[in-house]
């Protein structure tokens, strides 16, 4: 009798605990900040004005709207047998970047140009055929974090410290870049580089991590020209657009000027929310772990939040006057940003739904848009 009792009373409280784990949960998912995210001026020089006004809500609907509804075919499905952490496209070449450090190089052309091409040797592979993996960089020992690829060249970054530069003719590792203390002559002690960028207008490339250093690198030299502190937290995500940076840490954004190394412009979030950003003709779209998207004009000083998703903002991309976000309420979302008239943002809804995976990469470039959710690249042509 006495053992049934112990029974039925450990019966009870399992009961209770199952129901008080199923309201936590409840609550959880239908959470939000009370104001969203709140952006204001931080302690360096801000442009006029500045400040990211609260959440005004998910925004207007527009299903007739332009945006990447015109593709209308299912996706071509690859299998990378790992999670996909980054990727990126050029030259119909596919890379994918894995937690194990290996990059993986997928043919991503099937035209006959391309086939022969392939058949003579590019990438050093006898493998031909329609979307099939070419070749595995193997010289990281950290996972991958970023890409940069040019038409002939792939530059990526890792856990591991470097940036390393590959050449895609060969596919040979040309260097492996790692920043230097100057005053002491020597490398410090390796931290991860969480993102890098450049663009094609320049030779720079721009690289930043968990030292917090910001680090402006001659691609001709292989050699970091400056390396500017100005967070005090590691370095999350960055773009560089000509002489400008916009890099992020876990709460604040910084607008750096490369022509004087300086921080000219500083957003706060004072909720510690900021989880990726773009940014592009001095507008910076910023995504939140609330799920909120932050739209910025630098010169103007003026902004708007809003409600985008209902998990972590992973990823956004500016791409004329669209821009594409993806979240882990595993959805990926179009926006019009009207264009000139940038902070005017209406959804164009939902480009797509990838329960159970996340999104946590993608790329829209001319014809394609690229997607890596879990172990699968999800690949969409017009």
């Amino acid at each position: 009798v006495q053992l049934r009792s112990q029974l039925d009373n450990t019966a009870k409280q399992f009961t209770s605990v199952s129901e008080e784990s199923t309201r936590l949960k409840r609550l959880i998912d239908e959470h939000r900040c009370e104001d969203g995210v709140t952006l204001s001026a931080g302690s360096f020089p801000i442009a006029p004005g500045a400040g990211i006004k609260p959440s005004t809500g998910e925004g207007t609907y527009h299903p007739s709207a332009d945006g990447l509804f015109f593709i209308k075919v299912d996706p071509v499905q690859l299998n990378c047998e790992l999670d996909v952490l980054e990727l990126t496209f050029n030259n119909d070449f596919l890379f994918t970047g894995h937690a194990n450090g290996f990059v993986n190089v997928w043919d991503l052309d099937d035209s006959a140009e391309h086939e022969q091409a392939v058949a003579s040797g590019i990438l050093g592979t006898n493998n031909t055929g329609r979307h099939r993996l070419l070749r595995t960089f193997r010289e990281h020992t950290g996972k991958i974090t970023d890409f940069v690829c040019n038409p002939a060249k792939l530059f990526t970054s890792s856990t591991d410290g470097t940036v390393r530069i590959w050449e895609l003719k060969t596919g040979r590792c040309m260097t492996s870049m790692v920043r230097e203390d100057k005053g002491m002559g020597m490398a410090p002690p390796r931290s991860a580089v969480n993102a890098i960028s450049m663009d094609e207008r320049d030779k720079r490339l721009v690289s930043g991590g968990a030292d917090t250093y910001l680090c402006v690198w001659d691609v001709e030299t292989q050699r970091a020209e400056f390396a500017h502190r100005g967070h005090t937290q590691p370095i999350i995500d960055l773009v560089k657009e000509d002489n400008f940076v916009v890099s992020i840490d876990w709460g604040r954004a910084h607008f750096w000027d490369l022509r004087t190394g300086k921080v000219v412009a500083s957003v706060q979030d004072t909720f510690g929310g900021l989880s990726c950003v773009d940014y592009s003709d001095y507008k910076a779209v910023f995504g939140t772990r609330a799920g909120d998207l932050a739209v910025w004009d630098h010169r103007k000083g003026v902004s708007e939040t809003i409600c985008g998703h209902k998990d972590d903002v992973l990823k956004v991309q500016m791409a004329g006057r669209s821009c594409i976000s993806s979240s882990g309420d595993y959805t990926i979302k179009m926006w019009d940003t009207g264009g000139a008239d940038m902070l005017a943002m209406k959804s164009l809804g939902n480009f797509n739904e990838s329960h159970p995976f996340e999104t946590k990469c993608f790329q829209m470039e001319g014809r394609r848009f690229v997607a890596g959710q879990g172990q699968f690249v999800k690949i969409w042509s017009k």
